[in-house]
């Protein structure tokens, strides 16, 4: 009688290969979480001269935390209220107020 053990030690070699691809992709690769934050340098934006969501810019450098807090109330973690993130700033976020309520 034939074992029949082949076949799940090559998926394990391939979920292995598979996690480590991604890790490579995730962690050696710093810049792309950066790309994921919305700002005018990650998205390309030219409103307000480029330069909002970032430092020294308009409305302040923006983080994950900007708009994000664990444990939320909702699946993406997003903020209940966002505010400016540079509380001296003269600038205002669109509707005249530092910070905004979220309605889902």
């Amino acid at each position: 009688m034939k074992k029949a053990h082949g076949i799940p030690g090559r998926m394990f070699g391939a979920v292995t290969l598979a996690v480590a691809l991604l890790a490579l992709l995730f962690v050696a690769n710093g810049a792309f979480a950066a790309d994921l934050m919305h700002n005018s340098r990650d998205t390309g934006s030219s409103r307000w001269n480029g330069r909002w969501g970032i430092a020294g810019g308009r409305y302040g450098e923006f983080t994950c935390a900007t708009c994000h807090e664990p444990d939320a109330e909702n699946i993406k973690n997003i903020r209940r209220t966002i505010s400016v993130m540079n509380p001296i700033s003269t600038h205002t976020l669109p509707g005249g107020s530092k910070s905004v309520n979220v309605i889902f």
